[in-house]
């Protein structure tokens, strides 16, 4: 990837703009590969304009099919620690819904994913739809479940963002 395109990009000093890669449809050693060349050429195209200040934001699938937590490894590998993970799988037309850190996708009922194919993907499966047990299956254990914060949705309609903002500036690093 050639990283004059993004020096463009942040001349024009936009709020954001994406980077389309379906790493999806990768193996996970290329879609590393392919994170560390981003992360590289985006931090050589911000210091080339100024040290512009910008965030890294990495999409995966409603349905929990992504290279998690590869991608995220390889972007703090290049650009350094990063203050948080948030990981937030919803798709409102898709049907998938996370209430109470349980991931679901609407079947005339509610489903756990665990139960459907998705969770069954030979790439991507994992036993747990509960996102904290999700992230420790994921990192083998590396990001125990205990260790990981729920954002509720009833914090968010109480308090609003400023709430969310407290609630995750109290965390401590781990």
């Amino acid at each position: 990837m050639n990283f004059k395109p993004l020096v463009e990009q942040f001349r024009k000093r936009p709020k954001c703009f994406f980077i389309l890669t379906n790493s999806g449809a990768l193996t996970s050693e290329k879609a590393t590969a392919l994170i560390k060349d981003i992360c590289t050429n985006l931090h050589t195209a911000a210091n080339s304009v100024g040290n512009i200040d910008y965030t890294v934001v990495l999409r995966g699938d409603s349905t929990l099919r992504c290279h998690f937590p590869e991608e995220a490894d390889a972007a703090v590998l290049v650009l350094g620690e990063m203050d948080a993970w948030i990981i937030c799988p919803f798709f409102l037309q898709g049907g998938r819904y996370t209430i109470d850190d349980i991931h679901y996708v609407a079947d005339s009922d509610f489903l756990f994913l665990q139960g459907t194919k998705f969770a069954k993907d030979a790439s991507f499966g994992y036993k747990s739809s509960n996102l904290r047990e999700w992230v420790e299956e994921k990192t083998l254990g590396r990001i125990p479940a205990s260790s990981v914060t729920s954002i509720s949705i009833q914090l968010l309609r109480k308090g609003g963002p400023d709430a969310i903002c407290m609630r995750l500036c109290s965390l401590e690093k781990v």
